[in-house]
């Protein structure tokens, strides 16, 4: 698809985007040569290009052919999905549905654009969906999907910078407020617990702490691991394999086997990327979102669904997620006005001193 899509001349991607996927590359290899698994190195770089290069066109071709039908079909798919999850829910087949995603927690990252396109209401949405993101936080018992819904509405109204929204996202946040109360004090499932101690905790960032599980401590640990390998990390894609331990007695004295930390992957994207790949793997990679994010002429929807996703993803790990590097590439996607710029630079600049030597 990324070729046929390439032959048609529907991908453009401008010099500064090229730049930084250089340098991801670049930094990539650099890292392996001290890397404790140079041939997963290798392997994690080049599965890293394919979703940059071809996943991310993908997405950007999709895009230019018909942007409402493309946040369209994203919509559909969630609901899909959901109803899906429901079936399985009601079936027995899991107690946390993750239909299949790893765990509920990547489920929820994966359902960020229907999140916020439900929030900002730019396509057909109704309650409706709004009753399933309900189901869907039902089925998971996901606290990040909890956040997730918090996050989008409140970026979803923030966007707009009017009265009106803050307003609208006021009373919003309190009928969910209220409702969630109600329901903690009703229910004992998973989600109830949750916001009962929440509610009831003196320390609101020790609870969610806990809540989370063993996510703080590899945080803590991840950190140290980058402090002690900035330059060039230990990898990318070899944190699981790397000797922890002497992070592990820094950063988390505190530690309990069955938090399993020696083995587990880092959370937060950027923290795991700086520590497998050092400081130029994740300069160049926030470069890259920088250039790709920062046109005036860039769908301002996905744009936000991107920065809502990374947010999303400072609780969690690898970048390796093909429905981000899609969005991602849809949202970079620069057009003017209703058609899109499928042409090169030179292409355009070549048309632009033809047109001055046929004025002349």
């Amino acid at each position: 698809m990324c070729l046929y899509f390439l032959l048609g001349r529907h991908i453009y991607y401008t010099r500064g985007e090229l730049l930084c996927v250089i340098g991801i590359v670049a930094s990539c290899i650099f890292s392996s040569l001290y890397s404790v698994e140079p041939s997963r190195s290798i392997a994690y770089t080049f599965l890293l290009l394919f979703n940059i290069v071809c996943v991310a066109s993908v997405g950007k071709a999709l895009f230019s052919l018909s942007p409402e039908g493309f946040k369209a079909g994203l919509v559909l798919c969630a609901r899909a999905q959901i109803l899906a999850g429901i079936l399985i829910a009601a079936l027995g087949l899991q107690a946390r549905v993750s239909l299949f995603f790893y765990e509920p927690s990547f489920w929820a990252i994966a359902l960020t654009p229907y999140l916020y396109i439900t929030a900002k209401k730019h396509i057909a949405v109704s309650w409706p969906d709004w009753i399933l993101i309900l189901m869907a936080v039902q089925i998971t018992m996901s606290a990040n999907l909890m956040l997730l819904v918090l996050v989008t509405i409140i970026v979803s109204n923030l966007s707009s910078l009017s009265i009106k929204s803050v307003v609208r996202m006021g009373i919003f946040l309190t009928i969910m407020g209220i409702g969630l109360g109600l329901y903690a004090q009703i229910s004992d499932d998973l989600v109830a617990v949750t916001v009962r101690r929440i509610l009831e905790s003196d320390n609101v960032f020790q609870q969610c702490v806990e809540r989370g599980g063993n996510r703080y401590p590899r945080m803590l640990v991840a950190l140290d691991v980058f402090q002690n390998n900035v330059i060039h990390g230990i990898g990318p894609g070899a944190y699981a394999s790397f000797d922890k331990a002497e992070a592990i007695r820094n950063s988390y004295p505190d530690f309990f086997p069955y938090h399993n930390i020696a083995h587990s992957p880092a959370t937060n994207v950027f923290i795991e990327m700086a520590a497998e790949g050092g400081i130029l793997l994740l300069l160049s990679f926030l470069c890259y979102l920088f250039c790709g994010l920062r046109g005036k002429a860039t769908d301002a929807t996905l744009r936000n669904i991107v920065v809502v996703m990374l947010i999303g993803l400072l609780l969690e790990s690898s970048m390796q997620r093909s429905y981000f590097w899609l969005l991602l590439g849809a949202a970079s996607f620069t057009y003017s006005g209703d058609q899109p710029k499928t042409e090169s630079w030179r292409v355009r600049r070549r048309r632009a001193i033809r047109k001055k030597l046929l004025e002349v």
